[in-house]
Formats: structure tokens, C-alpha cells, sequence
């Protein structure tokens, strides 16, 4: 069941998503921007298209989405993300860094992931020439009866998403 029909179907309160739900039972505001950013392990120091396809794609469940996003801006040759070869998959999204850290392929993750990861000495974001940014909505069921505490619960996503 996805985020949308949890709290459609009053599952969950809360829920966050990158594009505003089409369900009109659904409000959603923008609560941040954030940036993509290409990822390698630190002993990258530049990507080209030819860098990136020898490398290889360490893919995740928003892997294709954060590619088709951030590498048409920037790479003319890109088509779709099959053009990389998966090096790896992980899905949870503490993990996603490990095999990129040791230099198994490269990823795209929102900002915020990757300062999160443990070892940033062992990674590398690399600047590119298009800054590409993902919208995060939070959203909740458009008639519920706001409380204290759902409105309190709202300020503190919206204070963590924004640290």
C-alpha cells in the first residue's frame, strides 16, 4: 500500500512525497527543496559520461527517478539509466552509500541523504554544471480535524527536513 492510500484510507497521519498527491482527498505543502547530487568514492575526483559508464550504477527504489532528473540536465548522452551497468542495489537508504564508499559505482541522492552518511571522507559529490532540485511535500488527509499535537508532529518534519 502506498503513502497516499494509508492516509487516504486513515492508516497514517502523515506522509511525504516529492510530487503533490492528485488524490483529492489529499493536502499537500511544500516544506523543501532539495538538491541532488552525483556521488562516487573520494579517489573520484572528476566524472565524465565515459567516467560514469565504466563505473557502473549502484541503483536504489528512487534510483531512476533522481537520475532521469539530474543526469538529462547535465549529460546529453543520457537516455535512461539501463545505460549504466548496476554495479549494486540497496534499499535502504543508510546503506545506499556503502558500495559507492568502497568504489563500486556511482549514485544520485538527495543532499540531505548524503550528509547523513557515516564516512564522508570516503565520498565525493561532485559539482555539476546544472543544479537539480526535488520538491518534498507533507501530506495529510484535506478534512482531518487538526490537533495540537498533529500540528506540532507537522513543525517538527518540517524543522527536521530543513536542518
Amino acid at each position: 500500500m502506498d503513502i497516499e492510500t494509508k492516509i487516504a484510507d486513515r492508516k497514517i497521519d502523515f506522509g511525504l512525497l516529492t510530487e503533490p498527491s492528485k488524490n483529492k482527498q489529499i493536502t499537500c505543502e511544500k516544506i523543501a527543496v532539495e538538491p541532488l547530487v552525483l556521488v562516487t568514492s573520494n579517489d573520484i575526483k572528476k566524472v565524465t559520461w565515459q567516467n560514469l559508464l565504466k563505473l557502473g550504477f549502484i541503483n536504489h527504489p528512487d534510483a531512476a527517478h533522481h537520475a532521469n532528473l539530474l543526469l538529462s540536465e547535465n549529460y546529453p548522452q543520457f537516455e535512461h539509466i539501463e545505460q549504466f551497468l548496476c554495479k549494486g542495489f540497496s534499499n535502504q537508504i543508510s546503506l545506499i552509500l556503502e558500495p559507492v564508499a568502497r568504489g563500486l559505482g556511482f549514485t544520485i541522492l538527495p543532499l540531505n541523504t548524503v550528509n547523513a552518511f557515516h564516512s564522508p571522507e570516503k565520498i565525493h559529490i561532485h559539482p555539476l554544471d546544472h543544479v537539480v532540485s526535488e520538491s518534498i511535500f507533507l501530506c495529510y488527509r484535506r478534512h482531518a480535524f487538526e490537533t495540537k499535537r498533529s500540528a506540532y508532529i507537522k513543525s517538527i518534519i518540517s524543522e527536521l527536513i530543513n536542518d
